[in-house]
């Protein structure tokens, strides 16, 4: 017996993981304690992160696995937390793919333009959160924050110009 092809060991796993799935969902697992959609799209995450982790040459896959397990964490979020608003949460998730593409931590070859999206996405989650109800926290305090930062510099800044010119009376 010969070994299988990649293509087929590709399909072996989408196999098994959508059977698993429908099993799953049959026995009435995934509706578990009202969890059914974060365990959906976590398990269908897992399967593109699959495909990357037995083949690193596929890091087109880290895409779709990583936006499908940030909609899961924001799924999750929205059940633990319903008063919560998430935007921000998928955005940093986005971010958090795409900065892993460019970082690549496992030692795989950088991908430079994936920095865009993950800034474009850290930029929108920043703002996003700014607009929400936690944000009326952080916008004032930052804004607090910004200003004494520039009270503290502006004032050390005059004492050393006062001081190099001398008394002006």
């Amino acid at each position: 017996m010969s070994e299988p092809s990649s293509t087929e060991k590709t399909w072996a796993y989408a196999l098994i993981a959508f059977g698993a799935l429908a099993l799953a969902a049959n026995l009435g697992w995934l509706g578990a304690f009202g969890a059914g959609g974060p365990i959906f799209l976590a398990l269908l995450s897992a399967g593109f992160l699959a495909l990357f982790a037995t083949n690193r040459k596929r890091w087109w896959a880290v895409i779709p696995g990583g936006v499908l397990a940030t909609l899961a964490l924001v799924d999750w979020a929205e059940l633990a937390a319903p008063r919560m608003e998430t935007g921000w949460l998928f955005f940093l998730g986005v971010a958090a793919t795409f900065g892993f593409l460019y970082l690549r931590p496992d030692g795989g070859p950088r991908k430079r333009w994936a920095v865009w999206p993950a800034a474009i996405a850290v930029g929108i989650a920043l703002l996003d959160l700014l607009e929400t109800s936690s944000g009326g926290l952080v916008a004032p305090l930052a804004l607090i924050g910004l200003g004494a930062f520039l009270f503290t510099r502006d004032s050390k800044k005059g004492r050393d110009l006062e001081s190099q010119e001398g008394d002006p009376r």
